[in-house]
């Protein structure tokens, strides 16, 4: 149980670093677009680390949290690897602004679903 907490932070922090990689793929005319781009589509990944590091703290955290914040780092590297390199197409530059925003939805939707589910194990 010691390794989830770091192996979930691992997986966001490779998630930012992918997300990098495919800003530098879409080209930004300037380093402010860059690094504009680069912010709005990290934001989720840094408030989920610092998520994972208050969850960290508590002292009956359950793993359920934890899977949260990987799975919506994976939804996000694989909905950007679609837009970008697999099904590329002329109104990808909107779908990928989206991706934080769709990030941002399915956080606020598996959150309470963890917490419920942390809740219910830690009764039975």
């Amino acid at each position: 149980m010691k390794r989830i907490p770091l192996i979930a932070l691992l997986v966001v922090l490779l998630a930012a670093g992918t997300t990098l990689l495919c800003v530098a793929a879409l080209k930004p005319v300037s380093a402010l677009a860059f690094a504009a781009f680069a912010a709005w589509l990290l934001a989720p990944y840094g408030l989920m680390a610092m998520a994972l590091a208050a969850l960290r703290r508590q002292q009956d955290a359950q793993p359920h949290g934890y899977l949260v914040a990987v799975l919506v780092s994976l939804g996000g590297i694989a909905w950007l690897a679609a837009i970008l390199f697999w099904r590329p197409d002329a109104q990808g530059a909107l779908a990928v602004l989206m991706v934080p925003v769709y990030q941002g939805v399915a956080l606020v939707l598996l959150a309470p679903l963890a917490a419920w589910l942390g809740r219910r194990g830690t009764r039975g």
